[in-house]
């Protein structure tokens, strides 16, 4: 399962091991309508307004991505490790099975600077 974000420009396919975390952190940080925002953990469509989308790549860039350094990635418990995934499946703590690299926080973001408008998420 993965979350499509999709703009005028294309789209980017997010796995839904990637995107908990970073899910989470956003609806914790309440940026958003809780509402609007909830449905996107559950590939339910739902779409942002550019000011929405703007406040999003705020948030991501300047409050998510200082916390990662290279080579790091964020836990679903909202730790930084640099430990990498090593892809074995947690059936004990499935919330060990969420993380998102530093990496593709950036490609998340870029995505979103570079939308000419609104995003949906499906």
């Amino acid at each position: 399962m993965s979350i499509s974000l999709s703009s005028a420009n294309g789209s980017l396919n997010v796995s839904a091991w990637t995107w908990g975390p970073l899910h989470e952190l956003v609806a914790d940080a309440k940026i958003l309508p809780e509402d609007q925002w909830e449905t996107t953990r559950y590939n339910c469509s739902t779409e942002l307004d550019p000011q929405q989308v703007e406040i999003l790549a705020n948030f991501l860039e300047l409050q998510v991505l200082p916390r990662l350094g290279t080579g790091e990635r964020l836990l679903n418990d909202g730790t930084v490790t640099d430990v990498p995934d090593d892809g074995t499946f947690h059936r004990n703590d499935l919330s060990k099975n969420y993380s998102i690299r530093r990496e593709m926080l950036v490609h998340i973001i870029d995505f979103l600077r570079a939308a000419p408008g609104s995003v949906s998420f499906d």
